[in-house]
């Protein structure tokens, strides 16, 4: 009993929504992209950066991407017993950046995004630990490795579960940051979970003791497709 989302590159989401961004102290460099229980948009790995070069305030947080998944089934129960994880290779340009944490925040908003309809985990840091990122170097780190919802829904029809995923400085503060996330899901293999691989795999989010299922597509419009010409640059 479990599900593994796999979190593309390619522009294009569920109906085009957009929901909205969790409280992070900067959005500048956030897009939204697809999430799906299999690698079936076969997206090519591109990098996210987030800061782009600029300075970090103390402890600030910066969005990398927002996932969505399709319309869930109805019924689906999430508790504060539940489990999740997720394994994103991160890297920072330099020293002086301080890029420590990974933060994540887990909701389930409506169909049409408009609506937050629960907080599974408010955007906090949920890895095991505040090491600063690798320099140049892309590196597996846990987001969440097996942390507990702080909240629990039962699904609707429609309903879709959201990610969202960024990096955050240490009370140092930086400067010249830039922070970089890989993505995509052409590679065979998925990244492991630990915080010392390098190799060019696949960034996931895991639901260890939950087995979701969809609802057919939105009558009210058609899925947008994803497109290569649109990854990350």
């Amino acid at each position: 009993m479990a599900i593994r989302f796999y979190l593309s590159s390619f522009d294009g989401v569920p109906d085009g929504i957009t929901p909205v961004f969790a409280g992070w102290t900067r959005t500048t460099e956030g897009v939204r992209r697809r999430m799906m229980p299999s690698p079936k948009d076969n997206s090519a790995l591109a990098t996210k950066t987030i800061w782009a070069g600029g300075a970090a305030a103390v402890d600030e947080s910066a969005l990398a991407v927002q996932f969505i998944s399709d319309r869930l089934a109805a019924g689906h129960v999430f508790t504060t017993s539940d489990t999740f994880k997720c394994y994103i290779r991160c890297a920072e340009s330099a020293t002086n950046d301080n890029i420590n944490r990974q933060p994540i925040c887990v909701k389930v908003v409506s169909e049409d995004g408009l609506t937050i309809r629960a907080t599974l985990f408010g955007l906090a840091h949920a890895g095991p630990n505040t090491t600063e990122w690798i320099v140049t170097t892309l590196t597996n780190k846990a987001l969440a490795d097996g942390d507990t919802f702080t909240a629990g829904y039962t699904t609707v029809e429609g309903d879709r579960l959201v990610v969202e995923v960024g990096g955050q400085v240490s009370a140092a503060g930086g400067t010249s940051v830039t922070g970089s996330m890989s993505f995509g899901t052409a590679p065979s293999a998925d990244i492991a979970e630990n915080e010392t691989g390098t190799a060019a795999d696949k960034s996931w989010f895991s639901l260890p003791t939950l087995t979701l299922t969809f609802a057919p597509p939105s009558p009210s419009g058609v899925f947008l497709q994803a497109v290569p010409r649109a990854a990350y640059h």
